[in-house]
């Protein structure tokens, strides 16, 4: 299962920048993969207020590029990492023997993804 941050930046950030954000968080924080992306375009979570995010994912033919994703229709696009600026949404694992909901942020989403 993965929770999604509930109040991200209203900025946009270069990937180096957007890997430093999710980092400062601590707790286990990062940025989602391209996948993990995909699943909120098309389980329509909420919360997303821009168009294009980050991905933790790092292109195969180039490693100067990452994949991000429209939210709102899932388009994917490889973007430069430093000269591309994007949106942030982090997430975090948890394991739901271990979710005691007493001690999660109580405007968080957790999605189980059959783990």
């Amino acid at each position: 299962m993965i929770e999604w941050q509930q109040n991200p930046p209203k900025k946009s950030m270069n990937w180096h920048k957007a890997i430093e954000y999710a980092e400062s968080l601590g707790e286990g924080w990062r940025l989602p993969t391209r996948a993990e992306l995909i699943d909120a375009c098309d389980n329509k979570i909420e919360g997303f207020e821009a168009i294009y995010y980050w991905s933790s994912s790092t292109y195969a033919q180039d490693t100067n590029v990452a994949w991000s994703v429209n939210v709102y229709d899932g388009y994917v696009d490889s973007s430069d990492k430093t000269n591309s600026f994007y949106y942030v949404r982090c997430v975090r694992d948890v394991k739901g023997k271990d979710v005691d909901p007493l001690k999660l942020d109580p405007s968080c989403i957790i999605i189980d993804r059959g783990e």
